[in-house]
């Protein structure tokens, strides 16, 4: 889960990356106003479409950006990041994930790159999609549950279809994910983000 301290260093190594250091700088890099980097820090979450854009642009890898890990020298494999994005946007998958869903990507990235194999991606990419999907849906499930219990008297019958539902789509996920062996997670350090951590040479120091 992102937090402020979290957005606050991710921006922190954006002005590093940039050579700058006042939030208008930053966000203007970030191709956004001072009133959004506010609003950003405010609320402890960044838009990862803009992080992504940032990659591409300076050539900096999201481990580095994201988790302030050293990258590894390959290039950053863009088709992929593409396909995970926008599986990601999938409008029957999850709400807007902000600079957590970055995270997701990168984590979800770090498993596909492993493998060369375009339908051992795309399963990899399911699966760990579908992952996601099942935990949201179990936390909402039991705080519709909680919910219920403390509320016993706020329609019960379509609180109870609401659950039974959420136990129904459970159900399905788990028999489509017996269908597919995933590796839910996968060390960053063997396995991660590539580019070139140092775009501006010697306007910042990669920290471990």
């Amino acid at each position: 889960m992102s937090t402020a301290a979290d957005v606050q260093a991710v921006l922190e190594r954006v002005g590093r990356l940039l050579g700058v250091g006042a939030d208008s700088d930053i966000a203007r890099g970030l191709g956004a106003s001072p009133q959004t980097l506010s609003t950003w820090k405010r609320r402890g979450t960044i838009p990862y479409e803009r992080l992504i854009r940032f990659a591409a642009e300076h050539d900096v890898s999201l481990d580095y950006l994201l988790l302030n890990r050293k990258a590894r020298p390959d290039p950053i494999d863009w088709d992929l990041v593409e396909r995970i994005t926008q599986a990601l946007k999938d409008p029957e998958g999850f709400p807007r994930l902000s600079l957590g869903g970055a995270q997701v990507l990168l984590d979800i990235y770090n498993q596909a790159v492993a493998t060369d194999d375009a339908e051992a991606q795309e399963q990899i990419i399911r699966g760990a999609i579908r992952m996601l999907k099942m935990a949201i849906l179990r936390g909402q499930r039991d705080q519709m549950r909680e919910f219920a219990e403390e509320n016993p008297e706020a329609a019960p019958s379509e609180t109870d279809e609401a659950i039974a539902s959420m136990d129904r789509e459970l159900e399905q996920l788990e028999r489509e994910k017996d269908s597919y062996r995933v590796t839910q997670q996968v060390s960053g350090k063997k396995h991660q983000i590539a580019g070139r951590d140092v775009v501006n040479k010697g306007k910042h120091r990669e920290e471990e």
